[in-house]
């Protein structure tokens, strides 16, 4: 199962990968008592993909704007699903955008670590510059430090970055998941790192073992619901 971006990104915050400070906002309203200052960007929270290209990611100023931009997006569909939340979130700014992932490969049957220094919604360049680590045997912090250097990452970032994907490895392992992406890494121009967004998918047959992944998707902030269209 697929968790929502703020549902992954609370697993991120637990294990200390940096998040932006955000607010999961049920309906436009709330957007009146928001806790972060503007600038912020509202994000649909779909289990699908693409959903900036389609319009479920809006920059706003203000709350006059947020509040229009919100009642746009509950009531944007994206291949057909209708988001239940909108994340909202502090704004960041990233100099450099990189992608990271931990997946099981089933053909391989091993695991693997990802990355890319081209993070971001630009596909085709993302995969031009992807590099890839297939973990033998123990996992060991060598692995991560040799996908960043892969990566092409350079000087004080190596460790960073390195420190990162081990964090989304112990999240991976200790977890049972099929997935942990985050897509788009920012980069700032002194070197912070900042997890942007957070794709993670849970191993159906394993879930049961994780009570407190289990409380995470059945509180009242769960999974979307579809809204008919007039």
């Amino acid at each position: 199962m697929d968790l929502l971006e703020y549902q992954a990104k609370e697993l991120f915050d637990r294990i200390g990968i940096p998040i932006l400070r955000s607010q999961t906002i049920a309906d436009p309203s709330e957007l009146k008592r928001l806790q972060i200052p503007y600038p912020v960007v509202l994000k649909s929270q779909v289990r699908v993909g693409g959903r900036g290209r389609a319009g479920g990611i809006r920059f706003v100023e203000n709350t006059i704007d947020a509040i229009a931009a919100a009642r746009t997006i509950f009531n944007l569909p994206i291949m057909g699903e209708y988001p239940e939340f909108i994340l909202a979130e502090a704004r960041y700014n990233a100099q450099e955008e990189f992608f990271l992932a931990v997946l099981l490969d089933y053909q391989l049957q091993r695991r693997v670590l990802l990355g890319s220094t081209k993070g971001g919604m630009d596909l085709d360049t993302l995969l031009k510059h992807m590099q890839q680590v297939v973990i033998e045997g123990e996992f060991s912090p060598f692995y991560a430090r040799r996908l960043a250097i892969k990566m092409g990452v350079r000087g004080a970032l190596i460790e960073s970055v390195s420190t990162i994907i081990e964090k989304m490895y112990y999240l991976f392992s200790d977890k049972d998941m099929d997935l942990v992406e985050i897509n788009p890494l920012g980069v700032s121009a002194d070197g912070e790192l900042m997890a942007l967004d957070g794709k993670i998918s849970v191993n159906d047959s394993a879930i049961k073992r994780h009570q407190d992944l289990v409380s995470l998707m059945t509180s009242k902030k769960n999974a979307p619901k579809n809204r008919p269209t007039n």
